[in-house]
């Protein structure tokens, strides 16, 4: 029932963020490698410039940047708008449209970085 802006991976990315905020390191990405992630109406009822976005990269400082940008990241999620969020915090994937290799996702784990206490 959002009225956003994004796609799947994007959504994937910006929710990782959550779970891993505040650990030093993981680092995780999330693309559709066909270079658009969502409906990517932007092209198609222009007014931004904003480009399409493939996806996004995030880490444990993610959210906390969110909160310093006044980016309501549960709120993007919930409205389905993480292209805007991803964006705003320097994290969105802007790709070329028609490479058509499917979706990616990767998490890169570095040593023994602080960790929540819930894992």
């Amino acid at each position: 029932d959002g009225d956003g802006i994004g796609g799947r991976n994007q959504e994937l990315a910006l929710s990782a963020a959550r779970v891993i905020e505040g650990s030093e390191s993981i680092v995780i990405g999330s693309v559709d490698t066909d270079g658009t992630d969502g409906p990517g109406r932007q092209f198609l009822e222009g007014g931004t410039d904003m480009p399409c976005l493939a996806g996004g990269v995030v880490d444990g400082w993610t959210i906390e940047a969110a909160r310093t940008a006044g980016v309501n990241v549960d709120e993007e999620l919930r409205r389905h708008n993480t292209s805007p969020a991803l964006w705003k915090l320097s994290s969105g994937i802007v790709a070329s449209p028609s490479i058509s290799m499917l979706d990616l996702t990767v998490a890169l784990v570095t040593g023994r970085g602080k960790q929540r206490e819930s894992w």
